[in-house]
């Protein structure tokens, strides 16, 4: 099984995107690439980079960058007591890693929690197997190795909450 057939089977979606990571269409019901099959022929159609909301499969992917002084890798071991690469995860052409893990459902907010480690949820993350102008981004291991979303990252990701109801613009009489 690949990454993305687990985001299909957890009714999850991908998008074809530029080489540069910008999605080529919008993400439209129509646009979106629900099965193996659809991705296959945008493939054969010359995309090669495709990228996916984790959220949309109930999972959070954690980027962790290894450039301009920052090091993810390391403050991510340090934050959860687990090498990102124990498990699944996919090498990124910068030297940075990309890992995935599955959620209950909450709603995180992307964005980046630590120097060098930034939780996507709703935001797009690069499949592994892509191909961007910079190199390939190299699936790690076996999907069956994704595991549940750590408590010690869980504790500290922010979570987006449904709108307050509104005031009134005048206090009752």
């Amino acid at each position: 099984m690949t990454l993305s057939d687990l985001i299909f089977s957890r009714s999850g979606y991908t998008l074809p995107a530029h080489p540069d990571g910008r999605p080529r269409c919008k993400d439209l019901d129509e646009n979106r690439i629900r099965s193996r099959g659809q991705l296959a022929a945008e493939y054969r159609n010359g995309v090669r980079r495709f990228i996916f909301p984790p959220s949309s499969a109930r999972m959070v992917g954690v980027d962790l960058d290894v450039k301009g002084g920052k090091n993810g890798i390391e403050t991510f071991r340090e934050t959860t007591g687990v090498d990102p690469r124990d498990g699944f995860h996919t090498k990124t052409p910068s030297g940075g890693v990309h890992v995935y893990f599955f959620t209950d459902g909450r709603d995180f907010i992307s964005a980046e929690i630590r120097p060098g480690v930034e939780i996507k949820s709703r935001a797009y993350i690069t499949l592994p197997g892509s191909r961007s102008d910079r190199g390939s981004y190299t699936p790690h291991g076996d999907v069956s190795e994704i595991r549940d979303l750590p408590a010690a990252l869980a504790a500290i990701l922010p979570i987006r909450r449904p709108e307050p109801e509104p005031l009134p613009a005048r206090p009752a009489k």
